[in-house]
């Protein structure tokens, strides 16, 4: 039982968890009873027969080599459990993504107010984090559930990592369990190695631990985290992920760190343009991204510089940055594995969008004046209303594939992935019109795609009403239409096994035909010569 002076604590912060579970679920009750997306929820879960229930057979396939180009076990079990209880309910899938994000958010509430804050400022700066539009990525795609997973067991680790006193076992047993803990978000996902620099700079920063000393008490969890790394790019040093084509050497990675920055930062400053999609460096952005990222770090070490040498260096918001730049480091692009960013990467990021927010709230109880802290907490509140409102508007896309890439579309026109996909999910509902269209832009933005050209036939011959009926010369006009836009044999081979492989026999004979008369044509010409 709790003594006397510690229930009003303890019912303030019941109160605010509360308050920012559900606010925050509010925001993604529009997504609940959505489907499974055709973006990996169909290969993660749909087509999956591993991870139909919890066996010995799935967990030592699960834990016994890497699945889906990463080696993140755990978020598969996860899946198992859904498969246990509510098999094949897209619905309960979320749900569960749900209350793992929920459970996020009272961790980090609990972390906040151990770290000095009291209830209010921990609140809001939790309640900001519980609203974030670019988080809707992480919490309504069941595919994005390995992101909240790594999230919760990092934050259950660095609750273990603060706790002190008690004898020298207890203290062996709670420093065992937080490395057991931190193990588990590394096999969630990857991206949970930032989290020892985050507590050493919190540790250092917040706590006023001594940096040897707070060395040694991250340091199990860093040697986890180093390890890590170092198998993430081993592992994918081989795999599909890598973009080859990029080489431009130093300059150009430079650049390419710059870019992958401004597109974060531009995404935290106007987070209502989200799209689900990877974003690609366009012409000239690397260039542009390399200058700009050197202006930025002489700023800012320009900045810091004047600040320790007055006296003004201020340990909170040090340690928020670190936090942020700790936590969006994996994802500038300084190893050559794909150059890409996405949305969804900005969750352990703006954990240190948390800490900042519960410092300025702390910053405005403490002004003198009753103006100052009325305008900046109702500053804070309408920033938390606009999030949550952007929030709720992107939940909504995530309901299903047509809704998803859509809005893909709508946000990036000229994305070739998106116009597929969307081409691909009219299709499949019976819009073969639609899907034609798709194809025809994603044609347009790469005209050389099979997949576009074989799409873009097969749609047409659906919508014609007469399909069925259709004779062989009129099936192989049909193929010719498009296939005479591919100008050599290789091409037209594997136009024809990828139509076998979808099932279309005949179109592919067809296709192999014009194959062996383009070939019998060109013996001609050279006897003729």
């Amino acid at each position: 039982m709790p003594v006397a002076s510690e229930r009003p604590v303890l019912r303030r912060f019941a109160a605010a968890a509360a308050a920012v579970v559900i606010a925050s679920a509010v925001t993604v009750l529009p997504s609940i009873d959505g489907e499974f997306l055709n973006w990996d929820d169909d290969r993660f879960v749909v087509n999956n027969p591993y991870v139909d229930g919890l066996s010995g057979e799935n967990l030592a396939w699960a834990f016994g080599a890497t699945r889906f180009e990463s080696y993140q076990p755990l978020h598969m079990v996860s899946y198992m459990i859904d498969g246990s209880l509510w098999p094949g309910s897209p619905a309960l899938y979320r749900v569960h993504s749900l209350v793992l994000y929920l459970a996020s958010l009272v961790l980090l509430l609990a972390l906040l107010c151990r770290l000095g804050f009291g209830t209010i400022e921990a609140g809001l700066g939790t309640l900001l984090f519980a609203l974030a539009p670019f988080h809707a990525e992480s919490v309504a795609w069941i595919s994005g559930r390995k992101d909240v997973l790594a999230l919760v067991f990092s934050l259950a680790a660095w609750h273990l990592h603060l706790s002190r006193g008690g004898s020298a076992r207890r203290r062996a047993f709670r420093i065992a369990g937080s490395v057991a803990l931190f193990a588990c978000a590394l096999l969630s996902k990857s991206a949970a190695m930032v989290v020892p620099v985050m507590m050493l700079a919190a540790d250092v920063g917040l706590a006023g631990v001594r940096p040897r000393r707070a060395l040694a008490r991250v340091a199990p969890c860093l040697l986890l985290a180093i390890g890590a790394g170092v198998a993430v790019v081993t592992l994918w040093s081989g795999s599909e992920l890598i973009r080859p084509d990029f080489d431009e050497g130093a300059l150009g990675r430079a650049g390419l760190v710059g870019w992958s920055l401004f597109h974060y930062l531009g995404t935290l400053a106007w987070p209502f343009r989200l799209s689900p999609l990877y974003a690609d460096p366009a012409a000239g952005d690397l260039l542009l991204g390399g200058v700009g990222a050197l202006v930025c770090l002489a700023v800012c070490a320009a900045a810091l510089a004047i600040a320790a040498r007055r006296g003004l260096l201020v340990r909170g918001p040090l340690v928020a940055l670190v936090w942020f730049a700790a936590g969006i480091a994996p994802f500038l692009n300084t190893v050559p594995l794909y150059y890409l960013v996405a949305d969804r990467y900005l969750l352990f990021p703006s954990l240190g969008l948390a800490l900042a927010a519960a410092l300025v709230a702390n910053a405005l109880l403490r002004a003198r004046r009753l103006d100052r802290r009325v305008i900046g907490g109702a500053g804070l509140l309408l920033l938390a209303a606009a999030w949550g409102m952007g929030r709720v508007d992107e939940c909504r896309s995530w309901r299903d594939s047509r809704s998803l890439w859509t809005h893909a579309v709508a946000r990036e026109p000229d994305a070739f992935f998106a116009r597929l996909k969307l081409a691909e999910t009219l299709r499949e509902a019976d819009d073969p019109a639609g899907a034609a269209d798709q194809y025809r832009q994603a044609r347009r933005i790469d005209p050389g795609s099979r997949l576009a050209l074989t799409g873009l036939f097969w749609s047409e011959l659906l919508a014609d009403p007469d399909a069925e009926h259709l004779s062989e010369r009129e099936v192989e006009r049909l193929v010719l239409r498009f296939a005479g836009s591919l100008d050599n044999g290789r091409s037209l081979q594997r136009l024809a096994a990828w139509l076998r492989g979808q099932g279309f026999a005949r179109a592919a004979e067809v296709v192999l035909l014009r194959l062996e008369h383009d070939s019998g044509t060109g013996k001609s010409d050279r006897k003729k010569e």
